[in-house]
């Protein structure tokens, strides 16, 4: 049999074993929510928290997590509300945070971001071992608008402000603050197992 053949076949063989593992994971994975405030909902399921608010403009999502969850978060997100997801804002560009913008953006739903994370995700750095056929799949997951150090979303009756942080846990963290709610989105600048992350970790 040819060494090349064989080789191809190693290589599917490892790929479907890790595909099913992944799946296996995700599987079991269930998405829980949490009310912080009139309006505005934790989502926990594996990575990073998610931050929803709710109101007569649709729908803020904060984050996305993993792909395979989408149509879990999704359907959490149905529950505390009939609106349509109006926006999702990624806080940095780590799989577990944006993992889900390719399945969101093809529903229609528009990404935003920190200018670094649109850079990062165009040319696949949040995902490993990344091929350059599937750079050219990830347009969907791609923000449709970026900004470079404040943005402001005026929905849901309350000022939803994103800042960057350059020099955080990687140089495009952003953090939200819901005005006047006391309540902010840190993403993973702020980390509950140990020191916050400072000094532009990658």
């Amino acid at each position: 049999m040819n060494a090349r053949f064989l080789i191809l076949l190693l290589t599917l063989s490892i790929s479907f074993n890790a595909l099913a593992q992944d799946n296996q994971r995700f599987e079991n994975i269930e998405i829980t929510t949490t009310k912080i405030t009139e309006g505005i909902y934790m989502l926990a399921g594996d990575g990073g928290n998610m931050g929803v608010s709710i109101g007569k403009d649709g729908v803020f999502l904060i984050d996305d997590q993993y792909a395979p969850l989408t149509d879990k978060i999704v359907n959490a997100i149905g529950k505390i509300s009939d609106d349509k997801i109006h926006f999702v804002f990624n806080t940095h560009y780590h799989d577990d945070h944006t993992g889900g913008n390719e399945n969101l953006g093809k529903m229609g739903i528009d990404i935003v971001a920190h200018d670094d994370v649109y850079n990062r995700l165009s040319n696949g750095q949040h995902k490993e071992n990344i091929t350059p056929d599937e750079i050219q799949t990830i347009e969907d997951g791609l923000p449709i608008i970026s900004y470079n150090d404040t943005l402001t979303f005026h929905m849901n009756d309350i000022e939803i402000t994103t800042k960057h942080y350059a020099h955080a846990q990687t140089d495009s963290d952003s953090v939200i603050y819901f005005e006047g709610k006391n309540v902010i989105h840190m993403g993973d600048i702020f980390e509950n197992s140990g020191y916050p992350y400072v000094g532009g970790h990658l």
